[in-house]
């Protein structure tokens, strides 16, 4: 089926299936058929993520992290913190995690 797809013409791909070994499938599949294009997948938590990257994904979405990031950033509202300093703190924590778990690919 992703030959069909026309890989060659996307821009890029997002990969976000419920099923860990599936998801692995199908990025290994895209990198071969397409080797330079973007993939962005959805990860269980960041081993998974972890995997993700070093087959090939360009980035990747740990559930579990995206789920504390959103829960920590509508905490911080209740609070009484300003929504745009809410924000603007989950979105650099984010980005830090981001990181953080890129170098450990280059680690590897």
């Amino acid at each position: 089926m992703l030959a069909k797809l026309h890989l060659q013409h996307a821009a890029a791909v997002a990969i976000c299936i419920d099923d860990s070994q599936a998801t692995r499938e199908v990025l290994i599949t895209v990198r071969r058929l397409a080797p330079t294009l973007p993939i962005i997948a959805r990860a269980r938590d960041n081993e998974h993520a972890l995997s993700l990257l070093t087959l090939g994904a360009t980035r990747v979405v740990p559930e579990v992290l995206e789920a504390g990031l959103q829960l920590g950033h509508l905490l911080l509202e209740e609070v009484g913190m300003p929504v745009n300093v809410a924000r603007d703190l989950v979105e650099a924590l984010r980005v830090e995690s981001e990181v953080a778990l890129s170098s450990r690919v280059g680690s590897i």
